[in-house]
């Protein structure tokens, strides 16, 4: 009995395995690693966003200087004369920041000035004049926007024309007559000639001096004091110092009387406030 019912547990089974696990009909008989694997799809391309990078945009420094402005080429040069006649005067100016104004003194008489902008730093300041031979001075100084001051002061000489060598008259000979006698004089009673009154001519009036152009005075504070001195001193100026308890090196002007700025004519006196260091 009990063979039985192990045959038909046997032959029961196949019967019930899974469809999916029966081979087909007449098929051959493969094993698990024979079987093909499934190819795995293609993964879509990874798209990475690069960042351009953006040009650096450098600002330009402004130039920082405590530098007053500064003229130069002067016409007409110092070492070469002119002639005579309509002369152009004139200066170049070339600040560290943004000029304000220039004025100018002709043998120290206050004089307008036309003014020629390349850009707001650098300008051509020049008049005319019809000038006899002579020797002439010309005062110039410019101001910034920050109230900073340059001066120039230059001489120049006018010539004058060349004078045209006259060639000597040639002397002419003529014949002369024989000389005839001399005739008979009659002496004549010479009068007492009356003495003539010669007027004295009276010397024309001197010409009145010319006052004094007063100039706009320039900053010298943070300068040496020797650097400062000869700048007050070219525009004609006298310099006092007195030390100063400051914490600014030895020898550095740290105040001025009057302020920068102010007209001072000629001749004034500028008291220098120096520092004696600590």
């Amino acid at each position: 009995m009990l063979v039985r019912l192990a045959l038909c547990v046997l032959l029961l089974a196949p019967a019930c395995a899974r469809p999916v696990d029966r081979p087909a009909a007449g098929a051959q008989p493969t094993s698990a690693a024979d079987s093909p694997t499934p190819a795995a799809e293609p993964s879509p391309p990874t798209r990475v966003a690069v960042a351009r990078p953006e040009p650096s945009r450098t600002p330009t420094p402004e130039p920082v200087t405590d530098e007053p402005p500064v003229l130069w080429k002067m016409v007409p040069s110092p070492e070469d004369g002119v002639a005579a006649g309509e002369v152009r005067i004139a200066a170049d100016v070339v600040g560290f920041s943004a000029l304000a104004q220039v004025t100018a003194s002709f043998n120290a008489l206050p004089v307008p000035l036309e003014i020629e902008r390349r850009d707001e730093r650098h300008w051509t300041a020049f008049f005319s004049r019809a000038l006899a031979p002579g020797e002439y001075e010309v005062r110039m100084a410019a101001m910034d926007d920050l109230r900073r001051m340059g001066t120039l002061a230059w001489r120049f000489k006018v010539l004058g024309p060349t004078p045209t060598p006259t060639a000597s008259p040639t002397a002419t000979r003529t014949a002369t007559a024989p000389p005839s006698p001399p005739p008979t004089l009659t002496p004549v009673p010479t009068p007492t000639a009356t003495p003539a009154v010669v007027a004295t001519p009276t010397p024309p009036p001197p010409s009145p001096t010319p006052a004094p152009v007063p100039l706009p005075l320039p900053l010298v504070r943070g300068m040496r004091v020797d650097d400062a001195r000869a700048q007050l001193n070219r525009m004609g100026l006298q310099v006092q110092t007195r030390q100063a308890q400051s914490p600014a090196p030895a020898g550095i002007v740290v105040d001025q009387s009057p302020r920068d700025g102010t007209l001072v004519a000629p001749g004034a006196t500028v008291v220098l406030s120096i520092s004696a260091g600590q």
